[in-house]
């Protein structure tokens, strides 16, 4: 399967919430961010960076703690996938009353359009990607979308990826 199938099935681009119509939230500025340059370049596949990985033991609870962030996103005609730490702090976030103290989704996309996006915990010793669709702005909402997800995190390199949605599809 080619890269440009892939996208059509993830997609198509959505801004953020696009893919539920009920939320009708407008992305603060701390969001808006752009932290894609601190994150990891998943495109080439390999061991995510920092190594914040899950050991076997820990597959069953996946800890919020050693979680990533990831987002498949097109900039420029090219293909971006990137994975940082969920608790990466966002220090703009930090400053505001109720402001989002961490990174999040849009902080990957500054804000724009993105295919998908998700939650990801990498267990070094099986060499296995655990990934769930978990964005509120990009998240997958067909079975269809989120199949290709998985399969574009197998066309980038992954070789065990495990679905953790633990979920039914409607559709």
């Amino acid at each position: 399967m080619s890269i440009e199938i892939l996208i059509e099935q993830m997609g198509p681009e959505t801004k953020p919430f696009g893919r539920k119509p009920e939320v009708n939230q407008i992305v603060p500025d701390e969001e808006k961010i752009d932290f894609s340059e601190q994150a990891f370049n998943a495109i080439k596949d390999g061991s995510p960076e920092p190594k914040i990985y899950i050991q076997l033991d820990e597959v069953e609870k996946l800890p919020k703690d050693k979680m990533f962030i990831w987002l498949v996103y097109l900039k420029t005609g090219d293909v971006y996938f990137k994975m940082i730490p969920d608790n990466t702090e966002n220090p703009e976030g930090k400053k505001i009353v109720g402001g989002r103290r961490n990174v999040c989704h849009t902080n990957l996309s500054a804000g724009e359009k993105a295919l998908q996006g998700g939650e990801c915990w990498w267990c070094e010793d099986s060499k296995t990607m655990y990934v769930n669709r978990k964005s509120g702005r990009y998240g997958a909402i067909t079975k269809a979308q989120w199949d290709a997800v998985l399969k574009f995190f197998e066309f980038v390199g992954y070789e065990k990826v495990v679905d953790s949605n633990f979920i039914e599809w409607n559709n």
